[in-house]
C-alpha cells in the first residue's frame, strides 16, 4: 500500500494555523513546491518532509540524551525530534532562536501539538552554552556563521556526537571538516558527521 504524505501530514499537523511573519525574509522554492506546499509543511523555510523523517530516524537510531536545535524557525525540526525523543523514552531537547518573530511562531506551535515539553530559548547562539554534554546536535542557523558556530559548539559536545547541517550545499568548507559525513542531496542538502573526541 503506499504511503500517502500530503494525508498523513495534514492528518499530523493540518490543525495547525501560523502566521508567517511580515518581516520575515520570503524563502525561494522551487515552483514543484509552490505546487505541493505540504512537501515542507506548509511553510516556506520549514525543513522538508523527507529531511524531517531522517531527523526522527536519527534520533531514533542514535538515543541522544541531550539534543540542541540551533535555528527554531516555526519549530518542524524541534518537533519531529521531540516526537523521536518520546518514542525512545528519554532524553531532552533545547532549541536556540533570536528571531522575535519566530519565537512567537514556534511557541505556538508547540503549544498547538502538544510539544510543550521543548525547551525554547530565545537568544543569540553565541550567548548560549549548553548545561550539559549535546549527543545530537543540530545547526540550522544563518549559513554564513555554521561553521563558526561549531567550533563554539565543539567544547560542549559529548564524546561522541551526531551533527547535522541543514543547507550544506551553501556552507563552504563544510566538507573539509575531518569528521565521517553523508551527505544527502536534499532540496538544501542535509549533511551528517560523526564526531568523536
Amino acid at each position: 500500500m503506499a504511503l500517502n504524505l500530503e494525508a498523513q501530514i495534514g492528518k499530523a499537523f493540518g490543525h495547525v494555523k501560523l502566521p508567517y511573519p511580515a518581516d520575515w525574509p520570503r524563502v525561494r522554492v522551487s515552483q514543484e513546491h509552490e505546487l505541493q506546499p505540504w512537501k515542507n509543511f506548509g511553510n516556506r523555510g520549514s525543513v522538508l518532509v523527507e529531511e524531517a523523517f531522517l531527523l526522527y530516524a536519527l534520533v531514533r537510531m542514535t538515543k541522544p540524551k541531550f539534543v540542541l536545535d540551533c535555528g527554531t524557525w516555526m519549530g518542524m525540526s524541534a518537533a519531529w525530534m521531540a516526537e523521536a525523543l518520546r518514542d525512545n523514552g528519554f532524553g531532552r531537547i533545547v532549541t536556540v532562536e533570536h528571531h522575535d518573530a519566530a519565537v512567537t511562531v514556534a511557541t505556538m506551535f508547540f503549544e498547538q501539538t502538544g510539544y510543550n515539553e521543548i525547551l525554547l530559548v530565545h537568544k543569540k547562539l553565541e550567548d548560549y552554552v549548553p548545561s550539559e554534554p549535546v549527543d545530537f546536535l543540530m545547526l540550522d542557523t544563518e549559513t554564513a556563521d555554521r561553521l563558526k558556530q561549531f567550533e563554539q559548539l565543539k567544547p560542549h559536545l559529548a564524546d561522541t556526537c551526531w551533527v547535522v547541517f541543514h543547507d550544506a550545499g551553501a556552507i563552504p568548507g563544510l566538507k573539509e571538516l575531518g569528521y565521517p559525513h553523508l551527505w544527502f542531496k536534499t532540496v538544501r542538502e542535509t549533511a551528517v558527521f560523526h564526531v568523536k573526541r
